[in-house]
């Protein structure tokens, strides 16, 4: 191989690199967003939790099985 063929090979490859990264980062930037989003739904639901324990006199709900298991 010249070495103009290996540097257009280089290069070739240097863009297919170029490209999977950025599509990488968009989707790291994509799915930071979602966790974000399910931590804060997270929060919410445990808050609403809690309260509904609070609510029911003692501050923890006990669960028990059903008398069917």
């Amino acid at each position: 191989m010249e070495t103009e063929e290996r540097l257009t090979e280089i290069e070739t490859r240097m863009v297919y690199a170029e490209s999977t990264i950025e599509a990488l980062n968009k989707t790291i930037a994509e799915q930071n967003q979602e966790i974000e989003s399910l931590r804060r739904a997270l929060k919410e639901l445990k808050k609403k939790f809690d309260d509904l324990a609070d609510s029911a006199g003692s501050g923890t709900m006990e669960f028990e099985r059903p008398p069917h298991y």
